[in-house]
């Protein structure tokens, strides 16, 4: 089977494989020197998204911190 090159989503530069070299690794760093604001970009579109879900674990312990505090206040604490 023939390896696929990687592209560079930005100007389509490829990146292809050998044993020796790691292509995402190349790729990175590639991005990084010559598309810094892109990459930017993307750290940031994925912070947002991060922050925005909630997960299962958010919920269970919020729920948990709710009942201790009702029950603080029934206590009259």
């Amino acid at each position: 089977m023939a390896k696929k090159p990687l592209t560079c989503p930005v100007c389509k530069k490829k990146f292809s494989y050998s044993a020796k070299t790691n292509p995402f690794a190349r790729q990175s760093k590639h991005m990084w020197s010559k598309h810094k604001p892109y990459m930017l970009r993307k750290q940031k579109a994925g912070k947002r998204k991060a922050k925005s879900r909630v997960t299962q674990l958010d919920k269970e312990l919020q729920w948990t911190d709710d009942m201790i505090i009702h029950s603080l206040q029934q206590a009259g604490i």
